[in-house]
């Protein structure tokens, strides 16, 4: 492990000196490097991320699904940490200069392009689904599922610095639901089922939990 990690520094060190002597090199060759590195980077994910992706989309798998995208997510975020410091005079110099997106914007944009490439609807369609099953009192991965909804929200914020978003996972359909929902499991008094919602929405990212927490205030108030 330790000779892994000196490798791993070594090289690091040698691709932002490369970095460094072709960025300074005047302003055409940064421009170049930069949109040479969103190309490699969409070459890439499109094999390391896309094509694993496209041979889950039809199974049907919804749980197999949402871990793959956690365990690609885990990987991608160490791959960019590792970058994002080798290209850190990119960074700092040519886009503030030029107003492009930061490494980190662009890895995670790209991230989300290989994603919504290979899935579209298919991932928030797994994570309804595998909320619809927690609340059916059904066994899911509450783990895997808040992880994915987590890394998303992650890189929706990065993406769009700023900026509230809401995120389309189906989570406010369910606790809105007018059959299963906070205010229709309230008036059954539903303890099971309660104590079901409860346990996935406190598992989300805290804003996201916040919102979906407000249905249930307000199904309170008006009992």
């Amino acid at each position: 492990a330790p000779a892994r990690i000196h490798a791993r520094g070594v090289r690091a060190t040698e691709l932002y000196q490369t970095v460094y002597d072709g960025a300074t090199q005047g302003q055409p060759v940064a421009n170049k490097l930069y949109h040479k590195l969103r190309e490699w980077l969409d070459e890439l994910l499109s094999d390391k991320v896309t094509k694993p992706l496209v041979e889950l989309r039809d199974s049907g798998d919804d749980e197999k699904l949402l871990s793959m995208v956690v365990q690609l997510a885990m990987r991608f975020r160490e791959f960019m940490r590792f970058v994002k410091h080798a290209f850190m005079y990119l960074d700092a110099h040519l886009v503030k200069r030029r107003h492009y997106d930061t490494i980190e914007t662009m890895f995670n944009k790209a991230f989300v392009r290989a994603v919504n490439k290979s899935v579209k609807g298919a991932l928030g369609s797994a994570i309804r689904a595998q909320v619809n099953a927690h609340c059916d009192n059904n066994r899911v991965d509450l783990t895997a599922l808040n992880a994915a909804v987590g890394i998303f929200v992650d890189v929706d914020t990065a993406t769009h610095p700023g900026k509230k978003r809401p995120i389309p996972v189906g989570i406010k359909e369910v606790v809105t639901h007018p059959e299963r929902g906070w205010a229709a499991l309230l008036d059954r008094w539903d303890v099971s089922g309660l104590a079901r919602m409860h346990q996935l929405v406190v598992c989300l990212p805290p804003r996201l939990a916040r919102t979906m927490l407000h249905p249930m205030g307000e199904a309170l108030q008006r009992r």
